[in-house]
Protein backbone atom coordinates (compact mmCIF):
# COMPACT_ATOMS: atom_id res chain seq x y z
CA UNK A 1 0.00 0.00 0.00
CA UNK A 2 1.08 3.37 -0.87
CA UNK A 3 2.24 6.14 1.78
CA UNK A 4 -0.47 8.16 3.06
CA UNK A 5 -3.48 6.07 1.50
CA UNK A 6 -4.51 4.18 4.74
CA UNK A 7 -6.07 5.90 7.61
CA UNK A 8 -3.83 7.43 10.38
CA UNK A 9 -5.03 7.48 14.22
CA UNK A 10 -3.55 9.98 16.31
CA UNK A 11 -3.87 9.88 20.43
CA UNK A 12 -7.63 10.46 21.38
CA UNK A 13 -8.69 9.14 18.20
CA UNK A 14 -8.76 11.55 15.57
CA UNK A 15 -8.61 10.80 11.99
CA UNK A 16 -5.90 13.06 10.23
CA UNK A 17 -7.20 14.10 6.20
CA UNK A 18 -4.89 13.34 3.31
CA UNK A 19 -1.96 15.78 4.19
CA UNK A 20 -2.13 15.35 8.12
CA UNK A 21 -1.54 12.00 7.57
CA UNK A 22 2.00 12.42 5.18
CA UNK A 23 3.10 15.17 8.03
CA UNK A 24 2.04 12.03 10.74
CA UNK A 25 3.90 9.52 8.42
CA UNK A 26 7.07 11.89 7.53
CA UNK A 27 7.65 13.30 11.35
CA UNK A 28 7.63 9.46 12.19
CA UNK A 29 10.63 8.76 10.40
CA UNK A 30 12.65 11.86 11.61
CA UNK A 31 15.70 11.50 13.92
CA UNK A 32 15.83 13.10 17.00
CA UNK A 33 19.41 14.60 15.90
CA UNK A 34 17.45 16.20 12.37
CA UNK A 35 14.81 17.02 14.51
CA UNK A 36 17.15 19.66 16.50
CA UNK A 37 18.75 20.39 12.51
CA UNK A 38 15.28 21.47 12.04
CA UNK A 39 14.48 23.55 14.91
CA UNK A 40 18.12 25.28 14.62
CA UNK A 41 17.35 26.48 11.12
CA UNK A 42 14.07 27.78 11.67
CA UNK A 43 15.28 29.94 14.73
CA UNK A 44 15.25 33.27 12.55
CA UNK A 45 11.37 32.03 11.38
CA UNK A 46 9.98 31.26 14.34
CA UNK A 47 10.03 32.60 17.97
CA UNK A 48 12.35 30.72 20.09
CA UNK A 49 9.51 30.61 22.85
CA UNK A 50 7.38 28.43 20.17
CA UNK A 51 10.85 26.07 19.18
CA UNK A 52 11.03 25.23 22.97
CA UNK A 53 8.15 24.01 23.08
CA UNK A 54 8.27 21.35 20.36
CA UNK A 55 9.21 17.79 21.77
CA UNK A 56 8.15 16.13 18.32
CA UNK A 57 8.80 16.98 14.66
CA UNK A 58 4.84 16.62 14.80
CA UNK A 59 4.85 19.62 16.77
CA UNK A 60 7.69 21.43 14.61
CA UNK A 61 5.05 20.77 11.52
CA UNK A 62 1.93 21.97 13.67
CA UNK A 63 4.28 25.42 14.57
CA UNK A 64 5.17 26.23 11.06
CA UNK A 65 1.71 25.84 9.48
CA UNK A 66 0.44 28.60 12.49
CA UNK A 67 3.18 30.82 10.70
CA UNK A 68 2.60 30.23 7.25
CA UNK A 69 5.69 28.28 6.50
CA UNK A 70 3.94 25.00 5.47
CA UNK A 71 0.57 24.36 4.36
CA UNK A 72 -0.79 21.70 1.48
CA UNK A 73 0.24 24.29 -1.48
CA UNK A 74 2.98 25.55 0.85
CA UNK A 75 5.49 22.60 0.39
CA UNK A 76 8.78 24.63 -0.67
CA UNK A 77 10.00 25.49 2.92
CA UNK A 78 9.66 21.69 3.81
CA UNK A 79 11.05 20.39 1.25
CA UNK A 80 14.20 22.82 1.76
CA UNK A 81 14.73 22.36 5.30
CA UNK A 82 14.76 18.23 4.83
CA UNK A 83 17.56 18.62 1.81
CA UNK A 84 19.26 21.22 4.80
CA UNK A 85 19.47 18.13 7.33
CA UNK A 86 20.63 15.73 4.36
CA UNK A 87 17.68 13.68 4.13
CA UNK A 88 17.02 13.43 1.12
CA UNK A 89 15.10 10.26 0.88
CA UNK A 90 12.28 12.45 2.55
CA UNK A 91 12.81 15.05 0.33
CA UNK A 92 11.84 13.03 -2.62
CA UNK A 93 8.67 11.74 -0.21
CA UNK A 94 7.93 15.61 -0.81
CA UNK A 95 8.16 15.74 -4.25
CA UNK A 96 6.14 12.36 -5.42
CA UNK A 97 3.49 13.71 -2.79
CA UNK A 98 3.07 16.66 -4.88
CA UNK A 99 3.41 15.10 -8.23
CA UNK A 100 0.75 12.97 -6.84
CA UNK A 101 -1.31 15.48 -5.65
CA UNK A 102 -4.36 16.15 -8.15
CA UNK A 103 -6.31 18.79 -6.64
CA UNK A 104 -8.65 19.65 -10.00
CA UNK A 105 -9.79 22.76 -10.56
CA UNK A 106 -12.37 25.80 -9.75
CA UNK A 107 -15.05 27.48 -11.78
CA UNK A 108 -14.93 30.69 -10.53
CA UNK A 109 -17.51 33.63 -11.88
CA UNK A 110 -16.36 37.20 -11.48
CA UNK A 111 -19.35 39.83 -12.17
CA UNK A 112 -18.57 43.11 -13.45
CA UNK A 113 -20.83 46.16 -13.72
CA UNK A 114 -19.55 47.49 -17.68
CA UNK A 115 -20.95 48.13 -20.80
CA UNK A 116 -18.55 45.43 -22.81
CA UNK A 117 -16.14 42.53 -21.71
CA UNK A 118 -13.15 44.47 -22.12
CA UNK A 119 -10.06 42.47 -22.74
CA UNK A 120 -8.09 44.73 -20.65
CA UNK A 121 -10.92 44.17 -17.97
CA UNK A 122 -9.70 40.28 -18.20
CA UNK A 123 -5.96 40.81 -18.36
CA UNK A 124 -6.43 43.35 -15.01
CA UNK A 125 -8.18 40.54 -13.70
CA UNK A 126 -5.77 38.19 -13.96
CA UNK A 127 -2.71 40.15 -13.34
CA UNK A 128 -4.76 40.23 -9.98
CA UNK A 129 -5.02 36.79 -9.35
CA UNK A 130 -1.86 35.63 -9.74
CA UNK A 131 -0.40 38.51 -7.83
CA UNK A 132 -2.88 37.91 -4.71
CA UNK A 133 -3.57 34.13 -4.80
CA UNK A 134 0.43 33.28 -6.21
CA UNK A 135 -0.51 31.41 -9.12
CA UNK A 136 1.23 30.71 -12.02
CA UNK A 137 0.09 32.13 -15.10
CA UNK A 138 -0.13 29.04 -16.98
CA UNK A 139 -3.00 27.87 -13.46
CA UNK A 140 -5.49 30.84 -14.67
CA UNK A 141 -8.14 29.83 -17.69
CA UNK A 142 -10.34 32.12 -18.57
CA UNK A 143 -14.12 30.55 -20.04
CA UNK A 144 -15.19 33.26 -21.74
CA UNK A 145 -17.39 36.16 -20.95
CA UNK A 146 -21.27 36.32 -21.04
CA UNK A 147 -23.78 39.46 -21.01
CA UNK A 148 -26.05 38.27 -18.02
CA UNK A 149 -28.03 42.18 -17.92
CA UNK A 150 -27.78 45.58 -18.75
CA UNK A 151 -24.35 46.31 -18.47
CA UNK A 152 -23.64 43.08 -16.71
CA UNK A 153 -21.51 40.99 -17.14
CA UNK A 154 -19.73 37.63 -15.84
CA UNK A 155 -16.34 36.46 -16.60
CA UNK A 156 -15.66 33.08 -15.91
CA UNK A 157 -12.15 31.27 -15.36
CA UNK A 158 -10.82 28.17 -13.83
CA UNK A 159 -8.48 28.23 -10.93
CA UNK A 160 -6.48 25.09 -9.19
CA UNK A 161 -9.37 23.55 -6.27
CA UNK A 162 -7.00 24.25 -3.41
CA UNK A 163 -8.56 25.02 -0.23
CA UNK A 164 -5.97 27.22 0.65
CA UNK A 165 -6.10 29.30 -2.30
CA UNK A 166 -10.02 29.17 -2.58
CA UNK A 167 -10.32 30.51 1.21
CA UNK A 168 -8.08 33.34 0.22
CA UNK A 169 -10.72 34.42 -2.96
CA UNK A 170 -13.48 34.12 -0.58
CA UNK A 171 -11.85 35.80 2.20
CA UNK A 172 -10.87 38.57 -0.12
CA UNK A 173 -14.69 38.43 -1.32
CA UNK A 174 -16.14 38.59 1.78
CA UNK A 175 -13.63 42.14 3.17
CA UNK A 176 -14.23 43.51 0.07
CA UNK A 177 -10.45 44.07 -0.47
CA UNK A 178 -9.24 46.88 -2.94
CA UNK A 179 -7.63 44.81 -5.46
CA UNK A 180 -11.29 43.55 -6.23
CA UNK A 181 -12.30 47.13 -6.56
CA UNK A 182 -9.67 48.01 -8.84
CA UNK A 183 -10.38 45.35 -11.46
CA UNK A 184 -13.91 46.37 -11.30
CA UNK A 185 -15.26 43.37 -9.80
CA UNK A 186 -19.18 43.49 -8.15
CA UNK A 187 -19.15 39.45 -7.31
CA UNK A 188 -17.37 36.31 -7.15
CA UNK A 189 -19.31 32.99 -7.29
CA UNK A 190 -17.28 29.92 -6.04
CA UNK A 191 -18.31 26.68 -7.65
CA UNK A 192 -21.78 26.06 -6.38
CA UNK A 193 -21.49 28.54 -3.59
CA UNK A 194 -23.54 31.36 -3.03
CA UNK A 195 -22.53 34.65 -4.88
CA UNK A 196 -20.45 37.10 -2.57
CA UNK A 197 -21.61 40.72 -3.22
CA UNK A 198 -19.16 43.15 -2.81
CA UNK A 199 -21.18 46.91 -3.62
CA UNK A 200 -24.56 46.03 -2.72
CA UNK A 201 -26.98 47.13 -5.56
CA UNK A 202 -29.28 49.78 -4.16
CA UNK A 203 -30.65 51.01 -7.60
CA UNK A 204 -31.17 47.68 -9.59
CA UNK A 205 -33.81 49.12 -11.38
CA UNK A 206 -30.93 50.93 -13.58
CA UNK A 207 -30.08 47.71 -14.97
CA UNK A 208 -32.94 47.45 -16.71
CA UNK A 209 -33.82 50.88 -17.72
CA UNK A 210 -30.31 52.72 -17.79
CA UNK A 211 -30.73 56.86 -16.77
CA UNK A 212 -27.00 58.35 -17.09
CA UNK A 213 -27.46 62.08 -16.84
CA UNK A 214 -24.09 62.77 -14.93
CA UNK A 215 -21.22 64.00 -16.02
CA UNK A 216 -18.22 62.24 -14.63
CA UNK A 217 -16.33 65.10 -14.38
CA UNK A 218 -18.76 66.82 -12.30
CA UNK A 219 -17.91 65.85 -8.99
CA UNK A 220 -19.77 67.67 -5.91
CA UNK A 221 -18.08 66.23 -2.56
CA UNK A 222 -19.53 66.29 0.90
CA UNK A 223 -17.41 65.91 3.72
CA UNK A 224 -19.07 65.34 7.10
CA UNK A 225 -16.53 65.72 10.05
CA UNK A 226 -17.15 65.10 13.45
CA UNK A 227 -15.79 67.76 15.85
CA UNK A 228 -16.59 66.20 19.11
CA UNK A 229 -12.58 65.64 20.20
CA UNK A 230 -10.88 67.70 22.42
CA UNK A 231 -6.87 66.38 20.47
CA UNK A 232 -5.76 69.42 19.09
CA UNK A 233 -2.87 67.01 17.22
CA UNK A 234 -5.48 64.87 16.36
CA UNK A 235 -7.33 67.57 14.48
CA UNK A 236 -4.45 69.45 13.43
CA UNK A 237 -3.25 66.14 11.49
CA UNK A 238 -6.98 65.38 9.96
CA UNK A 239 -6.78 69.05 8.30
CA UNK A 240 -3.68 67.92 6.83
CA UNK A 241 -4.97 64.73 5.05
CA UNK A 242 -7.87 66.85 4.03
CA UNK A 243 -5.81 69.39 2.09
CA UNK A 244 -4.20 66.62 0.87
CA UNK A 245 -6.96 65.70 -0.57
CA UNK A 246 -8.18 68.60 -2.21
CA UNK A 247 -5.51 69.14 -4.27
CA UNK A 248 -4.80 65.68 -4.80
CA UNK A 249 -8.69 65.72 -6.80
CA UNK A 250 -8.73 69.57 -7.35
CA UNK A 251 -7.42 69.13 -11.00
CA UNK A 252 -8.88 65.90 -12.04
CA UNK A 253 -12.73 67.26 -11.43
CA UNK A 254 -14.76 69.88 -11.99
CA UNK A 255 -14.82 69.75 -7.61
CA UNK A 256 -17.49 71.65 -5.63
CA UNK A 257 -16.71 70.66 -1.92
CA UNK A 258 -19.35 71.59 1.11
CA UNK A 259 -17.91 71.12 4.61
CA UNK A 260 -19.93 70.05 7.58
CA UNK A 261 -18.95 69.54 10.69
CA UNK A 262 -20.74 68.47 14.00
CA UNK A 263 -20.56 67.94 17.53
CA UNK A 264 -22.35 67.00 20.75
CA UNK A 265 -25.43 67.98 21.96
CA UNK A 266 -25.00 70.42 24.36
CA UNK A 267 -26.15 69.60 27.95
CA UNK A 268 -29.04 72.01 28.88
CA UNK A 269 -27.48 74.71 30.89
CA UNK A 270 -29.18 76.04 34.13
CA UNK A 271 -31.86 78.75 33.52
CA UNK A 272 -30.56 82.35 32.29
CA UNK A 273 -27.11 81.26 30.87
CA UNK A 274 -26.37 81.63 27.19
CA UNK A 275 -23.56 81.58 25.54
CA UNK A 276 -22.41 84.97 23.47
CA UNK A 277 -21.22 83.13 20.43
CA UNK A 278 -24.46 82.05 18.64
CA UNK A 279 -22.27 79.33 16.24
CA UNK A 280 -21.37 77.29 19.53
CA UNK A 281 -25.15 77.10 20.43
CA UNK A 282 -25.34 75.03 17.00
CA UNK A 283 -24.96 71.40 16.78
CA UNK A 284 -23.83 71.13 13.66
CA UNK A 285 -22.42 73.98 11.04
CA UNK A 286 -22.14 73.62 7.39
CA UNK A 287 -19.57 75.56 4.39
CA UNK A 288 -21.90 75.54 1.36
CA UNK A 289 -20.71 74.37 -2.03
CA UNK A 290 -17.82 75.95 -3.35
CA UNK A 291 -15.56 75.39 -6.48
CA UNK A 292 -12.74 77.60 -5.28
CA UNK A 293 -9.45 75.93 -3.93
CA UNK A 294 -8.33 78.80 -1.44
CA UNK A 295 -12.22 78.64 0.41
CA UNK A 296 -12.23 75.19 0.79
CA UNK A 297 -8.76 74.99 2.64
CA UNK A 298 -9.92 78.39 4.55
CA UNK A 299 -13.10 76.39 5.46
CA UNK A 300 -10.86 72.99 6.14
CA UNK A 301 -8.60 75.74 8.19
CA UNK A 302 -11.27 77.00 10.53
CA UNK A 303 -12.50 73.60 11.66
CA UNK A 304 -12.69 73.76 15.43
CA UNK A 305 -12.50 71.09 18.01
CA UNK A 306 -15.47 71.72 20.58
CA UNK A 307 -14.91 68.93 22.99
CA UNK A 308 -16.24 65.70 23.83
CA UNK A 309 -18.64 66.99 26.53
CA UNK A 310 -22.21 66.59 26.04
CA UNK A 311 -24.76 63.69 26.45
CA UNK A 312 -25.65 62.48 22.92
CA UNK A 313 -23.53 62.65 19.68
CA UNK A 314 -24.77 65.52 16.86
CA UNK A 315 -24.24 62.79 14.08
CA UNK A 316 -28.09 63.07 13.42
CA UNK A 317 -27.71 66.89 12.58
CA UNK A 318 -24.74 67.04 10.45
CA UNK A 319 -26.49 63.96 7.98
CA UNK A 320 -29.32 66.38 7.82
CA UNK A 321 -27.59 69.02 6.45
CA UNK A 322 -25.70 67.01 3.92
CA UNK A 323 -29.55 65.87 3.24
CA UNK A 324 -30.39 69.24 2.65
CA UNK A 325 -27.57 70.30 0.21
CA UNK A 326 -28.67 66.80 -1.88
CA UNK A 327 -32.51 67.91 -2.35
CA UNK A 328 -33.85 68.53 -6.04
CA UNK A 329 -35.17 72.02 -6.45
CA UNK A 330 -35.02 75.66 -7.17
CA UNK A 331 -31.33 76.79 -6.26
CA UNK A 332 -31.03 79.77 -7.59
CA UNK A 333 -28.03 80.63 -5.72
CA UNK A 334 -26.11 76.87 -6.63
CA UNK A 335 -26.31 75.93 -2.59
CA UNK A 336 -27.28 72.62 -3.76
CA UNK A 337 -26.14 69.24 -5.78
CA UNK A 338 -25.83 69.65 -9.02
CA UNK A 339 -28.41 67.61 -10.98
CA UNK A 340 -25.56 66.31 -13.73
CA UNK A 341 -23.12 65.55 -10.70
CA UNK A 342 -21.58 62.69 -8.97
CA UNK A 343 -22.63 63.22 -5.69
CA UNK A 344 -20.41 61.71 -2.78
CA UNK A 345 -20.51 62.34 1.02
CA UNK A 346 -17.42 61.00 3.08
CA UNK A 347 -18.30 60.55 6.48
CA UNK A 348 -15.44 60.68 9.63
CA UNK A 349 -16.61 60.03 13.21
CA UNK A 350 -14.43 59.55 15.93
CA UNK A 351 -14.29 55.87 17.13
CA UNK A 352 -17.11 55.89 20.21
CA UNK A 353 -16.09 54.13 22.95
CA UNK A 354 -19.20 53.82 24.40
CA UNK A 355 -21.36 50.70 24.40
CA UNK A 356 -25.01 51.50 23.01
CA UNK A 357 -26.48 53.62 20.11
CA UNK A 358 -28.38 55.60 22.38
CA UNK A 359 -25.47 58.25 21.74
CA UNK A 360 -26.61 58.81 18.39
CA UNK A 361 -30.69 59.76 19.62
CA UNK A 362 -31.06 63.36 18.10
CA UNK A 363 -32.64 65.95 20.46
CA UNK A 364 -33.76 67.62 17.53
CA UNK A 365 -35.41 64.33 15.72
CA UNK A 366 -33.85 63.55 13.17
CA UNK A 367 -33.36 59.64 12.58
CA UNK A 368 -30.00 58.31 11.20
CA UNK A 369 -31.94 55.58 9.10
CA UNK A 370 -34.17 57.25 7.09
CA UNK A 371 -31.63 60.19 7.02
CA UNK A 372 -29.57 57.56 4.73
CA UNK A 373 -32.90 56.34 2.64
CA UNK A 374 -33.21 60.17 2.26
CA UNK A 375 -29.48 59.92 0.82
CA UNK A 376 -29.90 57.28 -1.20
CA UNK A 377 -33.30 58.75 -2.62
CA UNK A 378 -31.05 61.78 -3.52
CA UNK A 379 -28.39 59.75 -5.62
CA UNK A 380 -26.22 60.22 -2.54
CA UNK A 381 -23.35 57.66 -1.78
CA UNK A 382 -22.07 57.80 1.73
CA UNK A 383 -19.03 56.12 2.75
CA UNK A 384 -17.48 56.10 6.39
CA UNK A 385 -13.92 56.34 7.35
CA UNK A 386 -13.68 55.61 10.78
CA UNK A 387 -10.51 57.42 13.06
CA UNK A 388 -9.36 55.96 15.99
CA UNK A 389 -9.03 58.11 18.80
CA UNK A 390 -5.61 57.09 21.12
CA UNK A 391 -6.44 55.14 24.02
CA UNK A 392 -4.71 53.73 27.19
CA UNK A 393 -3.76 50.05 26.10
CA UNK A 394 -5.54 48.61 29.15
CA UNK A 395 -8.90 49.85 28.09
CA UNK A 396 -11.21 47.25 26.73
CA UNK A 397 -12.76 48.45 23.25
CA UNK A 398 -16.21 46.56 24.49
CA UNK A 399 -18.29 48.50 21.57
CA UNK A 400 -15.68 48.08 18.49
CA UNK A 401 -17.92 45.55 16.97
CA UNK A 402 -20.68 47.52 17.72
CA UNK A 403 -19.99 50.69 16.42
CA UNK A 404 -17.97 48.82 13.49
CA UNK A 405 -21.69 47.54 12.78
CA UNK A 406 -23.72 50.88 12.87
CA UNK A 407 -21.50 52.65 10.52
CA UNK A 408 -20.97 49.85 7.99
CA UNK A 409 -25.12 49.47 8.27
CA UNK A 410 -25.36 53.13 7.18
CA UNK A 411 -22.88 52.96 4.79
CA UNK A 412 -24.27 49.78 2.89
CA UNK A 413 -27.74 51.58 3.13
CA UNK A 414 -26.90 54.11 0.11
CA UNK A 415 -24.49 51.70 -1.35
CA UNK A 416 -21.49 52.98 0.12
CA UNK A 417 -18.54 51.67 2.07
CA UNK A 418 -17.19 51.46 5.66
CA UNK A 419 -13.23 51.65 6.24
CA UNK A 420 -11.57 51.58 9.84
CA UNK A 421 -8.27 52.99 9.29
CA UNK A 422 -5.05 52.41 12.22
CA UNK A 423 -4.16 55.71 11.61
CA UNK A 424 -5.12 59.69 10.23
CA UNK A 425 -2.39 59.73 7.75
CA UNK A 426 -4.21 57.26 5.54
CA UNK A 427 -7.31 59.50 5.37
CA UNK A 428 -6.53 61.18 2.08
CA UNK A 429 -5.62 57.44 0.17
CA UNK A 430 -8.79 55.83 1.38
CA UNK A 431 -10.94 58.99 0.22
CA UNK A 432 -9.14 58.91 -2.87
CA UNK A 433 -9.36 55.18 -3.67
CA UNK A 434 -13.36 55.85 -2.20
CA UNK A 435 -14.10 58.59 -4.37
CA UNK A 436 -12.60 56.79 -7.41
CA UNK A 437 -14.17 53.57 -6.97
CA UNK A 438 -17.66 55.70 -6.68
CA UNK A 439 -17.01 57.27 -10.15
CA UNK A 440 -16.14 54.00 -11.94
CA UNK A 441 -19.21 52.63 -10.56
CA UNK A 442 -21.68 55.37 -11.27
CA UNK A 443 -20.42 55.47 -14.53
CA UNK A 444 -20.56 51.41 -15.15
CA UNK A 445 -24.08 51.46 -13.37
CA UNK A 446 -25.30 54.83 -14.83
CA UNK A 447 -27.02 55.74 -11.97
CA UNK A 448 -26.51 59.29 -10.85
Amino acid sequence: MAHGDSRVVVSGGIILNRFRRFLERLSQEIEQDQFEGLKFLLRGSIPAGYLEECRKPRDLFTKMMQQGLLGEDNLDNLQKLLTDVNRLDLVQRVITYRQSESPGVELVCFSFGMQGADINVKQNLVHNLIDYLGLDPSEIHLEGSEQVGVNWWNVNCRIPKRKEMLDNLRWAAVQKLPWLNHCGVKAVQIGNESQILLQPITRSHTLITPDCNHNDKNLDLILVIDCALSNPVLLGRLKTQLRYLINDIFDSFHLRLALISYQNHKRHPRSGMRSGDLQINNTALVQNFTDRRDIMKEAIENLRRFGSKGTTRGLADGLALAVQLSELGDDINNLKCRKNAIKVCILLPMLEQRTNLEIFECEHGHDVMKLCQQLTKNYVTLHTIVIPQPMPAYLPDLAHDLMTDFFTGISLKTGGKFFQIPDVKFISQVARFTIDANISEEHLFGTA
